[in-house]
């Protein structure tokens, strides 16, 4: 049964034993639970494996007879990740640089700028250059134009690869840019 307690104003009584009525909010009392104790635990040590580098195979072209590879060209653009870009902006131009991994499916890299200003209504649309890549790892670069001169945007570049387990190609996002505002 609840107990009914002085309030403000009041003198201090006895709790007096009330029937609730509509309106009321009877509020039960509760059970503490029981934390879990923390245990503390300790690290249990493990063999690593150590891997044998592959034999080197024979080649003739000079990246793969074990010369050194420009680690910007070793994995530098990932499927599924999006990678920063290096890109200098003048006033209505600006040159986007990033490098080609080598990738024999590579059909074309796609570049574009995207405007950084809110504009209510309808969008211009997205002007896209095309770069195709050489066969070796490479830095590629486009210089895009008719830029507004004290603009923010933002630059991306897609690749367009032929897939291997469907007839076509693949379009993806691989590097875009922090904001880049051009020069007034």
């Amino acid at each position: 049964m609840p107990e009914v307690l002085g309030g403000a104003g009041t003198e201090a009584a006895e709790p007096v034993a009330a029937e609730p009525s509509a309106g009321w909010i009877v509020v039960q009392e509760g059970a503490r639970q029981e934390e879990p104790v923390p245990v503390k635990a300790a690290p249990t040590p493990t063999a690593v494996p150590t891997l044998a580098p592959p034999a080197p195979a024979e080649s003739s072209s000079p990246e793969d007879a074990g010369e050194p590879m420009d680690p910007r060209c070793n994995g530098s653009l990932q499927p599924g990740k999006i990678a920063g870009l290096d890109v200098v902006a003048g006033a209505t131009s600006a040159t986007v640089r990033w490098f080609h991994a080598s990738d024999k499916n590579v059909r074309t890299y796609r570049i574009t700028s995207i405007p950084q200003r809110l504009v209510s209504g309808r969008q211009a649309p997205l002007k896209w250059q095309e770069v195709k890549p050489g066969d070796k790892c490479s830095p590629l670069s486009a210089t895009i134009t008719g830029l507004r001169p004290g603009t923010p945007y933002t630059f991306s570049v897609d690749v367009v690869r032929a897939t291997s387990w469907q007839n076509g190609n693949l379009a993806a996002t691989i590097a875009r840019s922090a904001v880049v505002t051009t020069a007034t």
